[in-house]
């Protein structure tokens, strides 16, 4: 299928890259005229379209050039220069970028200095600009970095921006950014919201003992004066802000994996004394990275991924190409926590990072997805019983977020802080959405419309609406009452199972949901029950459709065994009492089973 309205085009230049990345990445002059502006392409690659729908521009791309200073430990600063291209989507006078702290020392529109005025975190530049029109605005300031040395890593909110820790597991200073979920105005002037994807450009100057990093295909590295060396790099695929990414260190080691299929080249950059647990947790990266590539449509964002072990925060971190992992995940390479880290924020290369969500309240769409795409890649790789594991792991942590804060996997408009609804029930629970329509619609028609909705969606944006009106139209059947119950609904079914003997043949099955919370007429859903004694067992199917249904079955003998959602493959609980215990992996807690 063509791209959808508005959907952003690319093609490229005739320029070759590396006289392209040198041109946008080279200072601008003082008073350049704005005729001398290209804005017909953005680091060599054309602007062929743009997203009307987005509101006042769309960002094309950001030539970010930096020099870091670190002459005061404790004191590290920067001076910064970022031009960006932006194509209006509306007749302006003033262009809102959002950009925390720092100092502006000049701001130009098309290479000419223009009026400014900041409120908070607000930065309004005033200039002239139809519909249809592309500009430039270039913003020249300074900054400090942020300390990361004792702070508290999982807290979202405060922590982030350019940042560099001196000791910890690297023992020495390192630098690396964090932008999610809307720190990257800690440090760059932008518009800082994942719908409005946009290039990159890094020009970064560190002293030259350091390996510096940054999204998309390294171009140069040339010694500068005083010790200083100057890298670039050019990300020409749109991601979004939190994506961009920039680290600078000098103990990483490197290993280099290849996809065999594929041929994507895995670069695993860990701490000296981590060679060892790095090969254990990325040992089977290259080959997760060509079962998304098969199932999901190809990898859109060149021909490297790049794995970097820092000491910035608690997990992974999914910046286009360029991995975050946190040390405290390499002396745990033994669990699976660290591979299943690696393998999510792979998976985001499709979902979060290739399809960005329309809003924050469509988290979901990344990391809900990105979970689903991670026990994919498990069961590909390890099984069907190591997968199956991993989803009761999933059931048992959606439960409990929800315990701690009832909300729904996509939270009503208007749009909220994604920081009050940053928890499993997004994560987990989003996940399970899709394992259940993977068992309503089976899982060969949902992984080709998975497929699909990569391909249509690449480098742009989406809803959760448009995913449930093109879900229903891949099904043929209106799948909004799904959508209401599981991802605009709370809670879930809580299921009283029974079965009695109808006749000689035939027994009648009765699913009666109990619980008190959730949509007042109940869930719906397919329920699959197993019945077995011995060696003997059938699988049934309950069209449950409200509170309390029965329906019989041909059944002769008298099962010793009732085990519900045998496959789990649904978001639900069972009750327990003296008289029936709970299946394998489960336990009683209560009134209900749960997962060990």
């Amino acid at each position: 299928m063509g791209p959808g309205p508005g959907r952003r085009r690319l093609a490229l230049a005739a320029t070759t890259l590396a006289v392209a990345i040198a041109a946008c990445s080279a200072p601008p002059g003082d008073e350049a005229s704005g005729d001398e502006e290209d804005l017909t392409s953005f680091g060599g690659r054309r602007i062929d379209g743009y997203d009307r729908t987005l509101p006042d521009v769309d960002a094309i791309g950001y030539a970010v050039t930096i020099t870091v200073d670190e002459r005061a430990s404790g004191g590290e600063a920067y001076t910064a220069e970022v031009k960006g291209t932006y194509t209006a989507t509306r007749d302006l006078t003033a262009l809102d970028l959002d950009l925390e702290g720092n100092e502006i020392d000049r701001v130009l529109v098309n290479g000419k200095t223009a009026r400014y005025r900041r409120d908070g975190a607000r930065l309004t530049v005033d200039l002239s600009a139809r519909a249809g029109q592309s500009f430039t605005t270039t913003i020249k300031y300074r900054g400090k970095l942020f300390q990361a040395d004792g702070q508290d890593r999982n807290d979202f909110g405060g922590f982030g921006g350019l940042m560099v820790a001196h000791g910890g597991r690297a023992g020495q200073t390192i630098y690396a950014s964090l932008n999610w979920p809307e720190k990257a105005r800690r440090w760059l002037p932008l518009r800082d919201h994942p719908r409005d994807g946009a290039m990159l450009t890094m020009t970064a100057t560190f002293p030259s003992r350091l390996t510096v990093v940054s999204n998309g295909k390294p171009v140069s590295s040339v010694d500068g004066p005083s010790g200083s060396r100057t890298w670039r790099f050019a990300a020409l695929t749109p991601m979004p802000t939190y994506d961009f990414f920039l680290a600078a260190f000098d103990g990483w080691k490197e290993d280099v994996l290849t996809a065999p299929v594929s041929k994507l080249r895995v670069h695993a950059h860990v701490y000296g004394r981590d060679i060892d647990a790095g090969k254990k947790i990325y040992a089977d990266v290259p080959a997760v990275a060509d079962f998304y590539a098969r199932t999901f449509g190809p990898y859109r964002w060149g021909d490297r991924v790049q794995y970097l072990e820092i000491p910035m925060y608690a997990g992974g971190m999914e910046n286009a190409t360029v991995i975050g992992m946190d040390e405290t995940l390499f002396p745990k390479a033994e669990s699976a926590e660290a591979r299943q880290v690696a393998f999510h924020e792979l998976a985001h290369h499709w979902s979060g990072n290739l399809v960005r969500f329309a809003s924050w309240n469509d988290f979901w769409l990344s990391e809900g997805f990105t979970e689903y795409l991670t026990r994919r890649a498990i069961e590909d790789t390890d099984g069907l019983a190591a997968a199956q594991a991993v989803w009761r792991t999933t059931l048992a942590s959606a439960l409990s977020a929800e315990a701690a804060q009832l909300h729904p996997v996509r939270p009503a408009d208007p749009e909220r802080d994604v920081l009050g609804f940053f928890d499993d029930v997004v994560y987990e629970k989003g996940a399970f959405v899709l394992r259940m329509l993977e068992q309503r619609l089976g899982r060969e028609k949902l992984t080709g419309f998975l497929k699909g909705w990569f391909d249509r969606h690449a480098f742009g944006k989406a809803s959760t609406a448009d995913l449930a009106r093109e879900l229903s139209d891949a099904a043929g059947a209106d799948l909004a009452p799904f959508f209401a119950q599981w991802v605009h609904g709370e809670y879930h079914p809580e299921l009283r199972v029974t079965v009695a003997r109808a006749d000689a043949a035939n027994v009648d099955v009765t699913v009666e949901q109990v619980q008190s919370k959730g949509p007042t007429g109940g869930f719906t859903m397919p329920l699959e029950i197993e019945l077995g004694r011995t060696s003997e067992a059938k699988r049934v199917t309950v069209d449950v459709t409200k509170r309390k249904v029965t329906q019989r079955f041909p059944v002769a003998f008298d099962a010793t065994r009732i085990t519900v959602d045998p496959d789990e493959k649904g978001y639900l609980t069972v009750t327990c009492d003296t008289g029936s215990r709970c299946r394998d992996g489960y336990r009683c807690a209560g009134s209900v089973c749960l997962p060990q």
